[in-house]
């Protein structure tokens, strides 16, 4: 009888399970080194750090990176291999250096101990040193996958950064009898808690021993309120005012006049830096290949000369210049010849060249050159595309953040835009022209560029399909506005918020947006981007308070960092009105129907004869000569990556409350109100008879900044007093129902 075989056991993993195995044990090991890096006293803390030394700290990462990499589901850019090679690197680099540099605790190890050992034999002991710090900046050129000149620079922002930590802390608070103040240490490492009345007080905790002096100067200090600027005594602590929670009444009563100074002081707040990560090129779909067709170019040249020889007009290509859609041939022409002569052939030359689309632009003359540009399209042509032109380095060194591309011209140099100087720009354009696809390019490198803390946008979509693509991105003031009745509110809130920006600047003595926010300590103010994809529409519902609005923020927002990117698909009188146009200099015109739609976007023909499809003529604010340009191309699948990208950091940024609704509500004698709080903050402060920002945020559950702004209004209505140092303002109405109305007061 045969013997039959016996079966083999057979442990069968999928590939899936593998790596999600690996990736735990990696990631566990990598917990584990960092606990034994914090309790080097223990038995794994003492291996870790008798094997690699002080280059132990690079093990946690090492293991928890790589373990990352194995789940193959997070896409950040730190999430690389690259990153494992570069922190190997560093590793064996560091432990080198640690050896020789530290020689007290650890040094660099076993690891350190048997590399500069055996090296010094080969290369000497200088020699290994230099080539341990060589290997540490090709290991941070790999893991920041930047030039040497990005990662100096890398280095220098982080010891700029420590540089400006202070060593003041914001020490823990006693409240008694709504006494309340804070006090920053300066030198100590100790947390004094002062409690009580500036006649009756003690330092709770730490004491200070036996030294009457420093508590005679916290006495002193609190008697006469001084402000933080004024206070030197000791040379160990400084007390201000609480800023989100003012001195009582009877404290207020004992401080000096503070004169205007101190609002100045109150714009001076720490900005927090939260971490933002910057979509990367990656995102993107790369540059294709395909050549444009412009058929045979010397025999087109032979062509137009001998065209224009026959209407008697001696002439001669020069030049050549190969854009993505046309073919620029430069002609010299012999002297005295008329340009209007040669402008009035272009369909005999369009005839002779048989061009594709029946068409060409003739430039006369050419921008900076005594030469007459016939512009011929291709027969087929190439695709401008987003990440060929983000990746050049006209980008890259741009300085400022609304630095957006806007395609290549004729001669396929890249061609870009400031919105900061533009500072607001007009596009138009027929169905089909690209008008759409430019609006998106322009918003989305500014989501390359920018981070919800340096740009935010208000956007109008009354087409309901273009700029949903970006509901949810923290860059947003406002959901996306697709209620045409909804954006005049909105522009209203955008005048608004201008004139509180120039009072800024104004208090703080600055010119623009620049300025303020390279001043130190200030809470810094982001661009305000108006992306409206449909104006005619908004023209519709009520043209003239837009019109106003509109041109109310061209005229002034320049400074304040708020700009206007207004597209319209019919560009006629009673939409782009010439009040309108007056305010808003920069054009760009795509391909419209008629000479007449031509003139009214950019005052001169040519739009007409645009080839479409991102074909556009750019008129910059500061020439009146149009600029042929192809836009670029960007795809709804890249939209769609970046704005994932974006929405998965999971960012929290401020939101403005009530922007679509400013101004619709009103109250009988006080007439329209900004924020919906503010009847109630009407009756808190009648009610209390003194008004301050923080009894409103503890009443209405709101924050500082909306409470400030509910007190502005309040001003403003005449129903408080205006600010006089730290003088409790004063409630000038009896009785709520005076302006708010018995209505109001039953319904409460």
């Amino acid at each position: 009888m045969a013997r039959g075989r016996k079966k083999k056991l057979k442990f069968d993993l999928s590939s899936s399970a593998k790596n999600s195995s690996g990736s735990i044990l990696l990631i566990t090991l990598g917990i584990l080194s960092l606990i034994g890096l914090v309790q080097s006293e223990s038995l794994f803390g003492t291996l870790i750090f008798r094997v690699f030394g002080a280059s132990a700290i690079f093990l946690p990462p090492i293991f928890i990176v790589s373990g990352l990499i194995l789940l193959r589901k997070l896409e950040l850019s730190f999430i690389k291999l690259r990153v494992i090679l570069g922190l190997i690197i560093v590793t064996i680099s560091f432990s080198v250096v640690a050896e020789k540099l530290m020689q007290q605790s650890y040094g660099g190890g076993v690891l350190g101990k048997l590399l500069l050992n055996y090296l010094s034999a080969l290369i000497s002991e200088v020699g290994v040193i230099i080539l341990a710090f060589g290997g540490l900046l090709i290991g941070a050129v790999i893991i920041l996958d930047k030039g040497i000149e990005g990662v100096l620079l890398f280095i220098k922002s982080q010891l700029s950064f420590l540089t400006k930590i202070k060593p003041t802390k914001q020490l823990e608070l006693v409240e008694d009898n709504n006494n309340i103040a804070n006090v920053t240490e300066v030198d100590s490492e100790t947390y004094p808690i002062i409690k009580g009345e500036p006649d009756n007080f003690e330092i709770v905790e730490p004491s200070y021993g036996s030294d009457d002096n420093k508590k005679d100067i916290v006495k002193s200090t609190l008697e006469e309120g001084v402000e933080q600027s004024d206070v030197d005594r000791g040379d160990f602590f400084q007390v201000i005012p609480a800023q989100a929670e003012p001195l009582s009444e009877s404290h207020l009563s004992n401080k000096k006049k503070v004169d205007s100074n101190k609002v100045i002081e109150d714009l001076k707040v720490v900005a927090v830096e939260r971490p933002w990560q910057y979509p990367t090129l990656d995102l993107l779909e790369n540059p294709t290949n395909v050549e444009a067709d412009r058929g045979d170019v010397n025999a087109r040249a032979k062509i137009i000369e001998r065209t224009l020889s026959s209407f008697g007009i001696k002439s001669k290509v020069v030049e050549v210049h190969f854009g993505p859609a046309v073919t620029q041939y430069a002609l010299e022409t012999q002297q005295g010849t008329k340009i209007t002569k040669i402008n009035n052939l272009h369909s005999d030359l369009a005839m002779s060249l048989a061009s594709p689309t029946g068409t060409v632009r003739i430039e006369a003359p050419i921008p900076g050159k005594s030469l007459i540009g016939i512009e011929v399209p291709n027969f087929t042509p190439s695709l401008v595309t987003m990440k060929s032109i983000l990746k050049s380095d006209l980008i890259k060194n741009a300085k400022s953040k609304l630095v957006i591309p806007l395609g290549r011209d004729v001669s396929g140099d890249i061609v870009v835009g400031d919105i900061s100087k533009m500072p607001h720009a007009l596009i138009a354009g027929a169905t089909g022209s690209g008008k759409s696809i430019l609006v998106h390019s322009i918003v989305t490198t500014l989501l390359f560029r920018c981070s919800p803390e340096e740009c935010r946008f208000i956007m109008v979509d009354p087409k309901r399909v273009e700029l949903k693509k970006y509901e949810g991105v923290p860059h947003l003031l406002t959901p996306i506005i697709v209620d045409p009745e909804k954006a005049l509110p909105a522009l209203k809130w955008a005048v608004d918020e201008m004139s509180k920006r120039y009072k800024m600047l104004e208090l703080l003595n600055v010119r623009d947006i620049d300025s303020y926010n390279s001043l130190a300590d200030v809470t810094k103010l982001p661009y305000i981007i108006i992306v409206v994809d449909e104006f005619a529409d908004l023209m519709a519902t009520s043209s003239n308070d837009v019109e106003k609005a509109i041109c109310r923020i061209a005229q002034m927002a320049r400074a304040v960092g708020i700009h206007l990117i207004l597209a319209t698909q019919r560009p006629s009188v009673d939409v782009l009105t010439g009040l309108i146009k007056a305010n808003i200099p920069t054009r760009i015109a795509l391909n419209v129907s008629s000479q007449t739609d031509s003139r009214v976007i950019m005052d001169q023909v040519g739009a007409e004869k645009l080839l479409g499809r991102g074909d556009m003529l750019y008129v910059p604010p500061e020439s009146s000569k149009p600029k042929r340009v192809q836009s670029i191309y960007v795809s709804e699948k890249e939209i769609a990556s970046v704005v994932g990208f974006i929405k998965a950091q999971e960012y929290e940024s401020e939101s403005k409350e009530g922007i679509m609704d400013f101004g619709t509500n009103k109250i009988e004698g006080l007439g329209e109100y900004a924020d919906d709080y503010f009847p109630q903050a009407v009756k808190i402060v009648v009610e209390e008879e003194r008004a301050s920002a923080s009894l409103l945020q503890r009443r209405l559950s709101i924050g500082y900044a909306r409470a400030a702004r509910l007190l502005d209004e309040l001003e403003e209505k005449g129903i408080i007093s205006e600010q006089e140092g730290s003088k409790a303002r004063e409630v000038y109405v009896k009785d709520s129902r005076e302006i708010l109305g018995e209505s109001y007061e039953k319904g409460r």
